[in-house]
């Protein structure tokens, strides 16, 4: 069960990283650029289908790289879990439970 958690926050790490370079335009290559916006564009699309607490979720801990200091530990991980594995079906990627 951790492990799912840990490979699914390893993916959107990786996803959010490569979104932030796509839509600040850094791509060393017109190829690069082209695969980074193609990658932004997926997450943006998986994201407008996901409930609106999981898209906010998702843009507010990953892509914006805010805290959810506030709340318990437990509950922390539980929304992270759930919204990594909600994105992650938009998105078209499965991992395992």
């Amino acid at each position: 069960m951790q492990e799912g958690l840990r490979a699914m926050e390893m993916r959107i790490e990786e996803l959010s990283a490569q979104y932030i370079i796509a839509r600040k335009r850094k791509g060393r290559t017109l190829e690069e650029q082209q695969r980074l916006c193609d990658v932004a564009d997926r997450m943006d699309a998986a994201l407008a289908r996901c409930p609106l607490m999981t898209e906010a979720f998702i843009r507010k801990v990953y892509l914006e790289k805010r805290s959810l200091e506030p709340l318990p530990r437990g509950q922390q991980k539980r929304l992270k879990k759930a919204g990594l594995k909600q994105f992650f079906l938009s998105f078209g990627e499965i991992f395992p439970q």
